[in-house]
């Protein structure tokens, strides 16, 4: 599964999006966290991954703060009406 994985995302130029998604990234920090990810293949991780997700999104949609290193984060998604 994980060479199929690495073969879809070398087709559909992964690097090359997330290269792209990057510079226009609204810091370096958040460039060098994007240039980082990767294809999950382990279930497992995928489903932590989700469930973190999901918890996100209900803190940001109960108006949380988030803390984040450094203090919290103040960007503003535009269309979502979240500020984290």
């Amino acid at each position: 599964m994980k060479d199929e994985l690495s073969q879809a995302a070398e087709k559909l130029e992964l690097g090359a999006v997330l290269g792209m998604v990057a510079v226009n990234a609204s810091s370096e920090r958040t460039s060098q966290a994007i240039l980082s990810a990767h294809v999950l293949d382990g279930l497992e991780e995928i489903e932590r991954r989700q469930d973190e997700t999901i918890e996100l999104i209900k803190s940001l949609q109960k108006g949380e703060e988030l803390p984040v290193a450094g203090g919290t984060a103040q960007a503003y998604f535009p269309g979502s009406g979240w500020r984290v």
